[in-house]
C-alpha cells in the first residue's frame, strides 16, 4: 500500500469526497477492508445520524428488541456493549431526525452511560422534530453542541430549553420553528440562563407581548 494511504487525513478527504455517491454499506465494507481504512471510514459513516436506531443495531440481539417498528434495549447493557456504542458515538457530529427511531425508555437509558463522559459528547449540531418521544433527548447532555434546531410538533415544555442551555456551554445558535405560539418568554433568564450568547431565529412562536 502506498504510504499516502496510511495517512488518516488523506483517507478522510478521499472517503468524504466520495461519500455522497457511496452507500453506507460501502463505507462499512471499507472499514472492514484493512486497519488503515477502518478509522477514517467509520468517522465518515457515523458523522451524521438521522435517528438513534443504528446505535442499537450495533449491540447483540440478546440486548435489543423491535416493537412497533422501534428498537429498544431489552436488558441492561454490559460494559463491553457500552464500550462498543462509545466507539461509534464519539464519531457523531450531527443528528437531524424526525423521530428517535428507538422507544422512549431506551432514549432515557442511553442518557445514563456508566461513565462520566456524556453518551453524545461530540455532537455539534442537533435538529429534531419535538415530539413526545424526541423531547426525551433533554435527558442527554451535549457539551459540544453549537447549533440546536427544534421543529415543534407538540407544545414546548418550559424546562427543555433551560436544560439544553445549562448542559451545552458551547451553544450559540438556537432555531425554533412552529405554527403555534410559545406561551412563555423564551428569552427569559429563567428559561435560558445563557440567552445573551445565543442567536434566536423564531418562526411563528414569538414570546407573549407585555
Amino acid at each position: 500500500m502506498h504510504h499516502a494511504l496510511q495517512l488518516q487525513e488523506i483517507l478522510l478527504n478521499i472517503f468524504g469526497h466520495h461519500y455522497p455517491g457511496l452507500d453506507t454499506s460501502d463505507l462499512a465494507a471499507l472499514a472492514r477492508t484493512c486497519c488503515a481504512f477502518k478509522e477514517p471510514a467509520l468517522d465518515i459513516l457515523w458523522e451524521d445520524l438521522n435517528d438513534l436506531s443504528p446505535l442499537l443495531r450495533c449491540v447483540p440481539e440478546a440486548s435489543r428488541q423491535i416493537s412497533s417498528g422501534l428498537y429498544g434495549i431489552h436488558r441492561p447493557l454490559t460494559q463491553i456493549e457500552w464500550d462498543i456504542l462509545r466507539s461509534y458515538t464519539r464519531r457523531i457530529r450531527s443528528i437531524f431526525m424526525e423521530d428517535a427511531g428507538i422507544n422512549e425508555e431506551s432514549v432515557v437509558k442511553l442518557s445514563k452511560p456508566p461513565t462520566i463522559e456524556p453518551f453524545l459528547s461530540n455532537v455539534r449540531k442537533l435538529r429534531f422534530d419535538y415530539t413526545p418521544r424526541t423531547k426525551l433527548l433533554s435527558f442527554h447532555h451535549f457539551p459540544s453542541l453549537v447549533s440546536l434546531d427544534i421543529q415543534l410538533k407538540v407544545p414546548l415544555r418550559r424546562g427543555i430549553l433551560w436544560t439544553f442551555s445549562k448542559f451545552s456551554p458551547s451553544l450559540t445558535e438556537l432555531y425554533i420553528e412552529s405554527h403555534h405560539p410559545v406561551n412563555f418568554d423564551i428569552t427569559s433568564g429563567k428559561i435560558l440562563p445563557r440567552h445573551s450568547a445565543t442567536l434566536f431565529v423564531l418562526h411563528g412562536c414569538l414570546p407573549p407581548s407585555t
